[in-house]
């Protein structure tokens, strides 16, 4: 055999030799995963702490101690309800008996501030409903009788998240209209019975509950961000829960390591040679000593044959993490960054993102509050009887980039400060007030018409008084 024939032999043997340890090595990962109950051994949302499969436990939690969950959770509601709507009937007749029947509703039931309750709690979990209270003398669970001829006054409304709720029972009917919608929802009416906030806890507390069997005429069934389904949506927090998971991580890791920076860790380092000696150190009374200056209760420690040494560490600052993760939060939900931070950094925020986020509202308001909300609870209280029949109706939202009265003021001082320099510093010699008014301070032709107009008024009006004089 040839050294040439000899060497490729050696390499062929090594290489299955290679392959035979890789194979090997692969398996031992393997088992080891499976032994410990995984099927990789990178399992990231298993080493990261994110739940498989999230409950309305983790989801509540997050919305009532997360912080930035309840951002999440109100911040479109919170921007859509800001102004409500107008229910218009005929808009070349002000005042039609459904209009007005409806603003006095609306007054009595204060229903603008309970449909955006029942938006907000509707996004903690899948869905929610909203209880209408009726004078029928009907239990809850029982059916409301002759809808749509009736005229029934509604007494109260009262929304529920589905942490309060379970649906018991579907329409099986394949040829009912209604098919695989609930029929029957169980409600806990006191909300104080279910378990204190805790991840993961979604049964009730000991005691007394008031759980009540719901007809479904009696709810309006409320889901945000429907996808595949016609009865569950999207929790708002579901796409973006991992992510405030890992900023619970960051802000108590935080905390905890700054308390505890505080508090030095103490090793106690015991004298070699009394030791090779047979000395023996009293750990009990060095506890005792250590942790009475800790305390407070004296400031100092007397050791005996031993020396104190402590640690020392600043805890890294956690706002470029923090920061990584509400970036992640902004560009998933389509909220912009510094509007999703809160007010005071809202009003930072430059005129693309407020025009984005008016465009993103506008949306939302018209795409689903509209139809899914307004309409159908609309719709509900005419079946009931509690409003008159219309012919039709529309729901007309204000403007979102429509200034607020705060915005104009601000706006007017501006605009008549720069007139009185305008007119101080002579100006109208080269720019007349018509040109001025149109071209510099960009008001309409409208408006500049009736400047101008207004002004030759007052002028003549003020040239006849002196004339008088």
């Amino acid at each position: 055999m040839s050294d040439e024939d000899r060497e490729m032999k050696i390499n062929e043997a090594a290489n299955r030799i290679c392959n035979a340890l890789v194979d090997r090595a692969d398996l031992n990962r393997s088992l080891i995963a499976k032994a410990m109950g995984g099927t990789d051994i990178h399992d990231i949302d298993k080493e990261c702490g994110y739940p498989e499969t999230p409950s309305i436990g983790d989801y509540y939690y997050h919305y009532k101690r997360g912080g930035i969950g309840t951002r999440v959770v109100t911040a479109e509601p919170t921007a859509c309800w800001s102004a409500v709507p107008r229910i218009v009937e005929d808009e070349d007749v002000e005042g039609t008996p459904f209009e007005l029947a409806w603003e006095e509703l609306a007054d009595q039931l204060n229903i603008y501030h309970m449909l955006r309750r029942i938006d907000i709690l509707s996004g903690i979990g899948r869905f929610g409903i909203l209880l209408f209270g009726l004078n029928d003398g009907k239990e809850l669970k029982e059916p409301v009788e002759n809808v749509g001829t009736g005229n029934l006054e509604i007494t109260y409304l009262k929304p529920f998240s589905e942490r309060a709720l379970e649906i018991v029972e579907t329409e099986a009917d394949p040829t009912n209209q209604r098919y695989s919608k609930p029929t029957k929802y169980k409600v806990t009416l006191d909300a104080k019975t279910l378990t204190s906030v805790g991840v993961g806890q979604t049964g009730k507390s000991p005691g007394k509950t008031q759980e009540k069997i719901v007809h479904w005429t009696r709810v309006l069934h409320v889901a945000d961000n429907q996808t595949e389904s016609e009865i569950y949506g999207e929790p708002r927090m579901e796409n973006v829960l991992n992510r405030l998971i890992d900023i619970r991580k960051i802000l108590s890791s935080s905390g905890e390591g700054f308390w505890k920076g505080a508090f030095r860790d103490t090793f106690i380092e015991a004298d070699p040679e009394l030791i090779a000696k047979g000395a023996k150190v009293n750990i009990e009374s060095m506890r005792d000593q250590l942790e009475a200056m800790y305390r407070g209760v004296q400031r100092f420690a007397a050791l005996q044959g031993a020396t104190a040494n402590q640690t020392s560490g600043q805890p890294a600052s956690p706002k470029e993490h923090l920061d990584a993760q509400l970036r992640a939060i902004s560009i998933t939900k389509n909220i912009p960054k510094r509007i999703l931070e809160g007010t005071e950094q809202a009003q930072l925020a430059g005129q693309q993102d407020q025009e984005h986020w008016g465009d993103h509202i506008a949306g939302r308001r018209s795409g689903y509050l509209s139809p899914m909300l307004l309409r159908p609870f609309i719709d509900r209280c005419v079946l009931y009887g509690a409003l008159p029949e219309p012919a039709q109706y529309d729901v007309v939202w204000p403007d979102i980039s429509e200034p607020t009265e705060a915005d104009r003021a601000e706006t007017a001082g501006k605009q008549t400060d720069a007139l009185r320099k305008y007119v101080d510093g002579g100006v109208d010699v080269m720019i007349p007030p018509e040109l001025y008014l149109k071209h510099i301070l960009g008001l309409s032709k409208e408006k500049v018409e009736a400047i101008m107009a207004g002004s030759q008024e007052y002028v003549g009006a003020e040239i006849e008084e002196e004339e008088e004089l």
